[in-house]
């Protein structure tokens, strides 16, 4: 049911929450990656249903209180800035599938989400409101004090002419769009709220579709007031699809858990924030670091190193998935096909299905570097770019081994380039047709990709943390143990 005078409970419940929230940064706590999926599908989850059932005038100043302490817990919990930017805060709060983290704030969500909650309830509340009429006392009664009514002896006063049965829907949808017009939804772009239209057919995914203006415009001013290339094409590549995946994952087994500081290196690189608070002014390769926050992902001396480091890893865990599924591969000895350069000439793998075969060849590509920023032209431009050289590498050679190519590459960010989704579909179709106990093709993709995702943060967080302790060392700074 909707309330709309629990001014006693409501504080109370908000208190135990905000009480409640430093558990999750206590020094015995949960791990980073489990408290905040905590955090983030439960304790918000339980403070979000008040807002459906609460008039938001009572309810918006408490979440403000609310908000701001799940700020601190993830800043504390990730030990990230203790001031955060209005950029970050703002990607903190934006939902995964928009280049943010997930943590919505409920100040913005609680008109859209009681607007909804009236539009459902509104045939019922309508009907008992006209059941009970009766022994409500008539209109002259009320005074234009109040907003909502209540169905009760100690009930709020009505509007002047207002009528019983108009009570439930028109002034809360009305008040509910003035707090929506301040945060840039005009009624113009609102589903029609005539009571009429409410009272014979609620409106299905109301919330769903506000709160998609909603965060379409936030997250269109935050790429918008971004000046720097670089910022333009990380915001760009974090709402790539599946980008987000590794924040959504169950650690459920090693492949799928991140170390406390692998993850807040993960958030740093998302809010584009440095990975560390105190580095040098440069890299050991004398770049400036302040300029490109993460400028360790494009630096050329970890290119033969701890860069090719992570991309063992994502191949031999593709490797891996293949062979699951029924297929065979054969991976390229690292010491074999070398040019003089020490590039590689062959392909990564060959691949054999029971249909045909193939040959892989993977890569990471950062759409955020200074030194090409395709990124901030389009989503997966850095991808596809990529793509097109490896093609033009080894095309021919496929051609005359009477095989095809595909490259599996993949951005920095979490995005998949578009061949490379290709593939992990191929992998989980064969998966589905050959496996003994049946399996759901889309679980089976979600698996791969979500693994190869929480590998890719691993190893963007072994190179940052490798180009921190060199910028140290070249620094003159003391690194490790003495």
């Amino acid at each position: 049911m909707i309330v709309t005078l629990s001014r006693t409970g409501v504080p109370l419940r908000l208190s135990l929450m905000i009480v409640f929230l430093p558990l999750f940064y206590t020094p015995l706590s949960l791990s980073s990656q489990t408290a905040l999926l905590i955090l983030r599908h439960s304790a918000i989850p339980k403070l979000q249903y008040l807002t459906r059932v609460i008039d938001p005038s009572i309810l918006c100043p408490l979440l403000v209180d609310f908000d701001s302490c799940i700020i601190v817990t993830i800043t504390k919990k990730l030990k990230l800035p203790s001031s955060l930017p209005s950029a970050a805060q703002s990607i903190l709060r934006l939902p995964i599938r928009f280049g943010g983290c997930g943590f919505r704030s409920l100040v913005q969500v609680a008109p859209a989400s009681y607007l909804s909650s009236v539009s459902q309830a509104a045939p019922d509340i309508i009907h008992t409101v006209s059941l009970l009429s009766s022994t409500l006392p008539p209109i002259s009664s009320y005074s234009s004090s109040d907003i909502i009514p209540s169905i009760s002896s100690s009930a709020p006063p009505l509007p002047s002419g207002v009528s019983p049965l108009s009570i439930p829907m028109n002034v809360a949808i009305d008040w509910c769009i003035k707090l929506l017009s301040s945060q840039g939804v005009s009624k113009s772009l609102l589903p029609p709220l005539a009571s009429s239209s409410i009272v014979s057919s609620p409106i299905p995914k109301l919330q769903r579709s506000i709160m998609d203006i909603i965060d379409t415009r936030l997250a269109d001013t935050l790429l918008s007031s971004s000046v720097l290339l670089i910022d333009r094409a990380r915001i760009l590549a974090c709402r790539v699809k599946r980008s987000g995946d590794w924040l959504s994952v169950l650690p459920s087994n090693y492949s799928l858990t991140l170390l406390d500081s692998h993850y807040a290196l993960a958030f740093r690189l998302r809010l584009g924030l440095p990975p560390q608070d105190d580095l040098p002014l440069q890299c050991k390769c004398e770049v400036k670091l302040a300029p490109d926050p993460n400028h360790f992902l494009s630096c050329k001396l970890f290119r033969r190193t701890i860069v090719t480091t992570r991309h063992d890893m994502l191949v031999r865990s593709l490797a891996t998935f293949i062979r699951a599924a029924g297929g065979a591969v054969y991976l390229e000895p690292k010491f074999i096909g070398l040019d003089s350069s020490g590039a590689r000439i062959r392909p990564d793998a060959q691949v054999y299905f029971p249909s045909e075969s193939f040959s892989i060849d993977g890569s990471v590509t950062h759409p955020a570097s200074p030194y090409s920023v395709q990124g901030s032209k389009s989503s997966l431009a850095a991808a596809k770019l990529r793509e097109s050289l490896k093609h033009k590498k080894y095309d021919d050679q496929a051609a005359k081994e009477k095989s095809k190519f595909i490259p599996f590459v993949m951005e920095t960010f979490g995005g998949f380039g578009k061949e490379a989704r290709l593939l992990i579909k191929k992998i989980s179709k064969l998966h589905s047709d050959l496996a003994t106990v049946p399996t759901r093709q889309n679980a089976r993709t979600s698996l791969i990709s979500r693994t190869l995702s929480i590998l890719l943060q691993r190893g963007n967080a072994l190179i940052q943390l490798t180009g921190a302790q060199f910028a140290r060392e070249a620094a003159g700074a003391q690194c490790g143990y003495n």
